[in-house]
C-alpha cells in the first residue's frame, strides 16, 4: 500500500468507537499480533498509534546513497515447518509470511530445561553452567 491507500486515519475525539469489542493501544508487534488474532477470531478491533506510521520496530528508515535499515527485529529463530512458533506465525499471516534459514549456527535445534540446563545450539550440546563457569574463568 502507498501512503495515499492508508488504511489508518488520525484520531479524532468526534469518532465513534463504541461499536468495538476491543481497543488495542499500540500499533508494534505485540500490539498487531493481539489484534490480528482478536480479529481472527470475529472480533471488532481499534488500533491507537501515537506515531504517523503504523508497525513500531517493524519500520525501516533510508538514508543518502540509498542506504535503508529497520530498527527491529533482525533474526527469529526455531522457525521450522512443524514448530509451534511457526504455526502461530502461518496464523497471524493465512502462511504467506516465508522464512529463510540462517544456517546450524543460529538456528536452535533444541531447548530442554527439566533439572540441569542444556542448551542445543545447531549439534553441539552446551551445559550451560559450565558453560557459564568458563565465561567467568575467561572474563
Amino acid at each position: 500500500l502507498t501512503m495515499a491507500q492508508k488504511l489508518y486515519q488520525p484520531y479524532k475525539d468526534s469518532l465513534d468507537y463504541s461499536g468495538f469489542d476491543h481497543i488495542v493501544i499500540g500499533s508494534g508487534v505485540g500490539g498487531l499480533t493481539v489484534a490480528t488474532w482478536l480479529a481472527k477470531a470475529g472480533k471488532k478491533v481499534a488500533i491507537f498509534e501515537r506515531h504517523y506510521v503504523p508497525g513500531g520496530f517493524t519500520h525501516s528508515f533510508k538514508r543518502k546513497h540509498g542506504f535503508q535499515w529497520d530498527v527491529g527485529v533482525h533474526y527469529v529463530g526455531n522457525m521450522a515447518k512443524n514448530s509451534t512458533l511457526r504455526g502461530y506465525f502461518d496464523f497471524l499471516t493465512d502462511g504467506k509470511l516465508e522464512w529463510e534459514s540462517m544456517g546450524e549456527t543460529y538456528d536452535v535445534k533444541k531447548y530442554l530445561s527439566l533439572g540441569l540446563v542444556h542448551l542445543w545450539v545447531g549439534f553441539s550440546e552446551i551445559d550451560i553452567p559450565s558453560f557459564h563457569k568458563k565465561l567467568l574463568m575467561r572474563f
